[in-house]
């Protein structure tokens, strides 16, 4: 977890490894992805689906779905949190009779550094 927040911006499983290994060159990528998996499963870590990076949550204290910005040149991802789109979301999902088993916001282009 020191890991991912030190990093600040979202990072592979094995670039995640690579940091590890600076300490602990022992560390395999299976440890690196049970971990991950646990961090995410926990609400300590968020993995962005289009990258397949991860990056720490936030620090918001409840379960919640996190929506993310990201900048395609430096790949900072700005995580925000908008239940007026995840209500939006649910609704539409009630009206067409659809379950939702995991909801995704993942908006990409340039931050205003890189604009």
């Amino acid at each position: 977890m020191s890991v991912l927040i030190r990093l600040k911006s979202p990072k592979t499983a094995y670039e995640i490894l690579e940091e590890v290994h600076k300490k602990d060159l022992s560390a395999k990528p299976a440890t690196i992805y049970r971990a991950l998996d646990f961090l995410c499963t926990n609400g300590f870590a968020h993995r962005i689906e289009t990258d397949n990076t991860y990056l720490a949550c936030d620090g918001q204290e409840n379960p919640h779905v996190a929506q993310f910005l990201i900048c395609l040149k430096c790949k900072q991802a700005i995580e925000f949190h908008s239940h007026q789109a995840t209500t939006e979301i649910s609704k539409r999902a009630k009206k067409e009779g659809f379950k939702i088993t995991e909801e995704i916001l993942e908006a990409k282009g340039f931050c205003q550094n890189c604009r």
